[in-house]
């Protein structure tokens, strides 16, 4: 994935309610975490789950590219 950059990191929020191919798990996360990420989905109007996955993929993807 590449795109705009925030935080120094990781794409922007725009950047991460991108769709792409799936598979449906069960996480928890933290109240603080979840509430930031749905405060950002009602601001963009996409599902929070959304953000939150392309998120984790930019994740994996960064650290492939390390070899970790």
């Amino acid at each position: 994935m590449t795109g705009t950059r925030g935080a120094g990191f990781i794409h922007t929020p725009e950047y991460l309610v991108m769709k792409e191919a799936r598979e449906r798990i069960t996480i928890e996360l933290s109240d603080f975490s979840l509430d930031y990420f749905r405060d950002q989905s009602a601001r963009l109007r996409v599902p929070y789950q959304r953000i939150i996955r392309n998120l984790l993929d930019e994740y994996v993807a960064r650290m492939k590219a390390t070899g970790v």
